[in-house]
């Protein structure tokens, strides 16, 4: 069975929109990674897209606010997962050793991290996609992130 594709309806639970909707779509479905940052006040949405999105196979979703993920590897949990799309929401408040491993994740680069007992390396073709109260935060503390970011507004 051939791999499916997003189109409009993964979106159906989320009302307007439109213009959101169909960029992501566009984006999710690039020959090449996409990489994009909603960033909008709390209730405008962010989360309800990445919920959506997380519906596709070969996603991983991480609420990066989360205290477990604190002293989580990023690399060794994407080689486990393997995902296309990497959703990571309240990305403003990930744990910042984080950062060097997505930069790299997101750049096409070759990662290598320590699984089990053995060094393993691998490149990842993943779509980030990230979200946040507000992209100044990331702008600010995350510029090297920032810029390789599209970044789309979500108004309440």
């Amino acid at each position: 069975m051939g791999e499916l594709w997003p189109d409009m309806s993964i979106f159906e639970p989320i009302s307007g929109y439109g213009d959101v909707k169909r960029f992501m779509v566009r984006a999710l479905n690039a020959s090449r990674p996409v990489h994009v940052l909603l960033s909008g006040p709390p209730m405008s949405g962010k989360t309800a897209f990445l919920m959506c999105i997380s519906k596709l196979p070969k996603s991983a979703y991480f609420n990066c606010a989360m205290p477990m993920l604190r002293h989580k590897d990023l690399g060794l949990l994407l080689f486990h997962s393997r995902p296309r799309y990497l959703l990571l929401d309240e990305i403003d408040k990930m744990p910042r050793d984080w950062v060097m491993v997505l930069l790299r994740v997101m750049d096409g680069e070759t990662l290598i991290t320590y699984v089990g007992d053995e060094y393993k390396k691998a490149q990842f073709n993943t779509w980030v996609i990230g979200a946040c109260t507000d992209d100044k935060v990331v702008k600010n503390e995350l510029p090297k992130l920032y810029n390789r970011f599209k970044v789309v507004r979500l108004k309440a």
